[in-house]
């Protein structure tokens, strides 16, 4: 029962996602739902777990993007994931401002990590489209996807602990 919510919450969060709009005076940015759910699953469940998720989330969000490159976001959620989980004991995880520090650090990593593999990917490739984003528009992005994420992450995880709660997969703890 865990696993299949869990792929239907990441399926979910990447559709929903996608379904946002983008806000161009904030360079383009969009609300990081999908990485709020794959932070969701490295603080409250072990590793094996996390990486199934990092793995589906970036396929679902890369297949319904049609700007990037299958895997880009794999990649990415499966390290932002699994660094999240190596030190979640470390963390007050179930405390909003956690949340909102570990989105800050997760959403620069995600932004800078795309912008790179995006370089690479035009460097290395000669049929692959020239790369239009310039350094200070990835700049502005990451900002406007941290400023949205402070408020998206801590959000969609209240809602997906909620529902983990509702279906008897996790006891609720107060601090």
């Amino acid at each position: 029962m865990t696993l299949l919510l869990m792929i239907v919450i990441t399926m979910f969060s990447a559709v929903f996602q996608s379904l946002l709009p983008s806000l161009p005076f904030l360079g383009g940015a969009r609300a990081p739902v999908v990485l709020g759910a794959v932070m969701y699953y490295a603080l409250t469940r072990e590793r094996g777990m996390v990486l199934v998720v990092g793995l589906l989330a970036g396929i679902f969000e890369d297949a319904l993007s049609s700007r990037m490159p299958m895997g880009c976001h794999s990649f990415l959620y499966v390290l932002v994931g699994l660094y999240i989980n190596q030190y979640r004991e470390k963390f007050f995880g179930n405390h909003w401002l956690t949340h909102m520090f570990l989105g800050v650090i997760a959403c620069t990593a995600v932004t800078v990590g795309t912008f790179i593999l995006l370089v690479i990917r035009s460097r290395l490739e000669e049929g692959a489209l020239a790369f239009a984003m310039s350094f200070t528009g990835m700049l502005v992005m990451a900002s406007g996807v941290i400023l949205i994420g402070l408020a998206v992450i801590p959000i969609t995880f209240k809602l997906i602990e909620r529902l983990d709660y509702k279906l008897g997969n996790i006891e609720l703890r107060e601090i």
